[in-house]
């Protein structure tokens, strides 16, 4: 059953038990209700169906779901049909508690117990809706007596049309091979890849991209969404599936396949070693604007 907040123009619903997850935010001005995620149906059941959703432990997928850390070597299952990288972690697969809320916050959580991935973690997200905006906050704390490997980030879905238009500023793109896997190899973040101000419907986008300004526009023909993520979202993953009417913006803490790589590289690919009770943090605000 789904929570409302609201403050001013703005207008959000969860979902706590869809994975955690936002079923719709809306922005209103002069009676005009606009949506700035994608709204969910009337009963949400399916999380890939909701307008925003949190990624923790890790974000996008694990390379045939092996990670190797500390002479421990973790193998993870598939979660998703017809994909053998395991996808987002398990936060975004199970129900959340709701902890507390008011008229206009929400305070959501959720335990994983060791199992598959080995560690005790937990994961609290809180949703305020202010006059000015929308906030949304993660945080993931390490619960386990052994470091944990971590990133986290969010998955927001936007409505998008032939006249969408996002703009942003990235430095390189991650390229990908037939299983939408990195290759190692990276592109200056022009022409195809170019995200300063594109028409982003149907252009066939499922890349990270790196060096995100940490801020970013989408331009509908009558109004306009600004998402702002906290510095440590330096990468951004952008998927934009061919005939859908949404596409993802999504602002992560660490690089695609990250967990992949030698631990000497993790500091710089944004993954985390977490001690005993050590906690990464990460937010965005969305705020609509009149054009």
């Amino acid at each position: 059953m789904s929570l409302r907040l609201t403050n001013g123009s703005y207008r959000v619903l969860l979902t706590p038990e869809v994975g955690g997850a936002l079923s719709g935010a809306w922005y209103t001005i002069h009676g005009d209700h606009w949506p700035i995620l994608r709204p969910a149906q009337d009963i949400l059941t399916d999380v890939t169906d909701s307008a925003c959703f949190p990624l923790a432990p890790f974000c996008n997928r694990l390379r045939d779901g092996h990670l190797s850390f500390r002479g421990r070597e973790v193998q993870l299952p598939p979660n998703i049909p017809r994909q053998r990288h395991p996808l987002h972690g398990q936060a975004w697969q199970e129900p959340w508690t709701l902890e507390s809320h008011t008229s206009n916050t929400a305070t959501m959580r959720f335990r994983h117990s060791p199992g598959h991935w080995p560690w005790l973690y937990e994961v609290h997200q809180t949703v305020e809706v202010s006059e000015t905006g929308i906030l949304i906050a993660i945080t993931l704390t390490n619960l386990d007596r052994a470091p944990m490997p971590a990133g986290i980030g969010l998955h927001p879905y936007f409505p998008s049309t032939e006249f969408t238009r996002l703009r942003t500023q990235v430095s390189s793109v991650q390229l990908t091979d037939g299983d939408t896997l990195v290759t190692g190899d990276t592109a200056p973040a022009e022409l195809a890849y170019d995200l300063s101000d594109r028409r982003i419907l149907g252009s066939g986008l499922d890349h990270g991209f790196a060096d995100w300004s940490g801020e970013l526009e989408i331009l509908y023909p009558d109004y306009g969404v600004r998402m702002t993520a906290s510095p440590n979202a330096r990468w951004l993953q952008v998927y934009t599936p061919v005939d859908a009417a949404y596409f993802c913006a999504e602002p992560v803490t660490h690089a695609n396949d990250a967990f992949a790589a030698p631990e000497t590289s993790w500091p710089d690919l944004g993954v985390k070693v977490l001690e005993t009770g050590d906690t990464v943090h990460m937010d965005i605000r969305l705020q609509g604007f009149q054009r």
